[in-house]
């Protein structure tokens, strides 16, 4: 690194060289969390060290930056090679192995239960990929598991209670999709759930860092348990963590404290937002700071705002899809051209454009064959 670190920073290098403490860094946001990582495995040239990421883009990204005895990787690339080596078989990604195995079963019906289980097909579907989220093995099979959870804590978890169809559609779609594992076919979740829950050998490092430590589910608790088994490095933001719908552990941090007995230090200073608006965030995070050279900012509130009002360049930041869409129909209308990060709607009306007739099409022409 060629800047020069914060007092916070420094004080977590010197906690991380001068003893052999498991360490939780809470961070907040834009606080300089991977370069702090960085500065850590820089100050341990001599330590092997696992950087774990949770997306493939991060993990190239601190590959890029992180000295050579480091490797960077993400859980599930983690996961899948483990579990490979375990079967000792080449193994095969099928991200509809899911919806493949609930066909199957549910095509084995008939009468009023199979146009049952298709008007439910999609709520079950996703019931089965929660199960591996939740590291849910059903009960009497495979002794040797690991699980997480059973037959009455899991189907009691679920938002809504399934029928007994159901249930038994879900337990025999995550004892095939566990049968399919083991001869070498896995879905995404099949990577994290499959290694963790049976026996498996992990890589051993002396160091295991990992990022956005907020985020982690109690699967990844189990698997970073069978990773860290000499020491941890975790970082993350419990301001953050607003990923329980996705699996993650409401209080992940809290729990990673306890269980690897972690010493605590912060960072504090966010290095992305002006002062106005790190004072807008002090009411969820009272201890956030700016740095000097921080630019004073401002934070405006609008009761209501139309494209008009939205200058070019702007970025529109929201929870949910649908009314990003809806906005970006309307600044269409307006002689806009918006573009949704992800999906660019301006491309994809084109490209259906050009279904319906010429460029040269006239105006009433293109309506009709729209209603066409």
């Amino acid at each position: 690194m060629t800047f020069t670190p914060t007092p916070e920073q420094a004080a977590i290098v010197a906690a991380a060289t001068s003893s052999e403490d498991n360490l939780l860094v809470a961070a907040l946001a834009g606080a300089a969390k991977t370069s702090t990582l960085i500065l850590v495995a820089e100050a341990l040239p001599k330590t092997a060290t696992l950087c774990l990421a949770f997306n493939k883009r991060i993990a190239k990204e601190m590959e890029a930056r992180l000295p050579g005895h480091c490797v960077s990787a993400t859980l599930n690339s983690v996961g899948h090679r483990a579990w490979g080596q375990a079967i000792g078989r080449r193994l095969i990604i099928d991200p509809r192995k899911n919806f493949a195995i609930l066909k199957s079963l549910v095509d084995e019906l008939s009468g009023d239960d199979k146009e049952a289980a298709y008007e439910d097909f999609s709520e079950t579907l996703h019931a089965i990929a929660w199960a591996k989220t939740c590291g849910y093995v059903p009960d009497g099979k495979y002794p040797q598991a690991k699980r997480l959870m059973g037959d009455e804590d899991f189907f009691a978890d679920l938002e809504v209670r399934p029928t007994e169809l159901q249930e038994d559609l879900i337990r025999k779609a995550v004892l095939e999709s566990i049968k399919q594992s083991f001869a070498g076919t896995l879905d995404f979740d099949d990577q994290i759930f499959m290694s963790t829950l049976f026996p498996v050998s992990f890589p051993q490092f002396p160091l295991v860092m990992i990022d956005e430590a907020q985020d982690l589910s109690e699967l990844n608790h189990a698997m970073l348990r069978k990773l860290a088994r000499k020491r941890l490095i975790a970082v993350g933001d419990a301001c953050q963590s607003i990923y329980a719908f996705r699996g993650a552990h409401e209080s992940s941090m809290d729990l990673l404290r306890s269980a690897f007995s972690m010493r605590e230090l912060t960072l504090s200073v966010s290095f992305r937002c002006p002062q106005a608006v790190v004072r807008e965030a002090q009411w969820r995070a009272p201890h956030m700071r700016w740095p000097d050279w921080a630019a004073e900012g401002r934070v405006e509130t609008w009761t209501e705002w139309d494209a008009g009002r939205l200058a070019p360049g702007t970025t529109i930041l929201c929870r949910n899809n649908a009314p990003l869409f809806s906005l970006a129909i309307r600044l269409l209308k307006n002689g806009r051209y918006p573009e949704l990060v992800g999906n660019d709607i301006g491309k994809n009306l084109l490209k259906w454009m050009t279904k319906f007739g010429p460029a040269s099409l006239p105006h009433r022409g293109a309506l009709q064959a729209i209603d066409a």
